[in-house]
This record gives C-alpha cells, sequence and structure tokens, in this order.
C-alpha cells in the first residue's frame, strides 16, 4: 500500500523539479539583453492589439506546474479596483476597451486591453523608469507562472505584455503581482482606475 504512495511522492517530486528548472531558464531568457519569447510582425501602425483581421498567437496563460503558487494579494479595496478595471476589458469583442491601474501619487501603472477572448496586461517600455523595473517585473511574473512577451509596437516604442485567456481571476493574480512586488504597493496605498478605447 505504501509503495504506490511512495512511487507517486517520488514523482510529483520529479516533476516539481522540472517546474522549477524550466522557470529558471524562463527567467534567464528575460534578462537576456535580446529576449523576444514570441516574435511578432506589427509592420503597421503602432497598436497594442493585432491589426483587424490577423488572428492574435495565444499563449498559455499560466505555465503547467507553476499555477498553485499563491500571488501577492491585493487589499479588499484595491482588489475591489482592480476587479472594475478587469470587468471593464474583460472579453471585450471590440477589442478597443482600455483600463489602466496607477498607483498614486507616484504614478507607476499597468494597463488592460480588451480581447474578445480574455485580457492583455500590457506594461510599456516607454520611460527610463519602466525600462529600468521591465526586468524585475518579468522575472515576478515568470515566478507566478506567467509568460511575458516583448512585443515591438513600431516606430521604436515597446511593451510587455502578457494575454490572459484562462479566467479573471488568473488576470487579477498578475495584477496584484505586478503593483505588490513589481512596483512595491503598500496595503494602504491607493490606485486610481481609469478606462476607455483606444
Amino acid at each position: 500500500m505504501n509503495g504506490p504512495l511512495l512511487r507517486w511522492s517520488a514523482l510529483c517530486f520529479v516533476a516539481g523539479l522540472a517546474s522549477l528548472a524550466a522557470q529558471e531558464a524562463e527567467i534567464e531568457l528575460f534578462e537576456a539583453e535580446d529576449f523576444t519569447p514570441l516574435q511578432i510582425d506589427d509592420s503597421g501602425p503602432p497598436s497594442l492589439l493585432d491589426p483587424a483581421g490577423r488572428q492574435a498567437p495565444r499563449l498559455p496563460s499560466v505555465l503547467p506546474g507553476v499555477d498553485t503558487r499563491p500571488a501577492p494579494r491585493l487589499s479588499d479595496q484595491q482588489a475591489a479596483q482592480a476587479n472594475s478595471a478587469i470587468d471593464h476589458v474583460w472579453n471585450d469583442t471590440t477589442e478597443r476597451t482600455v483600463a489602466v491601474i496607477q498607483i498614486e501619487p507616484d504614478g507607476d501603472f499597468v494597463q488592460l486591453i480588451g480581447m474578445s477572448t480574455g485580457a492583455v496586461l500590457d506594461y510599456p517600455l516607454a520611460t527610463d523608469r519602466q525600462r529600468l523595473l521591465a526586468q524585475s517585473i518579468a522575472a515576478t511574473l515568470v515566478k507566478y507562472g506567467y509568460t511575458p512577451t516583448r512585443r515591438d509596437l513600431g516606430e521604436g516604442q515597446q511593451a510587455m505584455q502578457v494575454p490572459v485567456v484562462s479566467a479573471k481571476e488568473d488576470l487579477l493574480d498578475a495584477v496584484a503581482a505586478v503593483l505588490v512586488e513589481g512596483f512595491s504597493l503598500r496595503p494602504e496605498g491607493s490606485l486610481k482606475i481609469i478606462t476607455g478605447e483606444q
């Protein structure tokens, strides 16, 4: 009776080691200067979404075996605000809605972009501060099982994006990871939500 349980435990241990090795490899890849896990040819006007008529590639929202790690949590008020932003963009068939989640008063932010199946967490790489924080934010996202992708928006503009198609809760976890670990948001910190269309 202990034999099958012992074999099952050993199998889980080996699977966990393989998952951690894959996670470490992903972090090292993003830290390399030329890291671009997904090449996207976006030769049209700079847009955060693919031009009409092109099917956007769908990446896994959460890496297998890593999604059991609990992401940092927002306070109840912060989570309610983030959820209102997620609700605004989630499953947007027009793929035009945008919601910005900004920390007050310092101004660090992430934005969410609507997709017909889910949404995209988007972190622009436009300012010196955004580029400075990009590596640690990418490492944080990878640590919690997400797959950040550097996206060339044209005209020298870039962004780090994470498509999430699985569930709103997964997108909330990704937002919380960026805000709490990437930007050091404290439980008493204030958020400002800005919604609109692009």
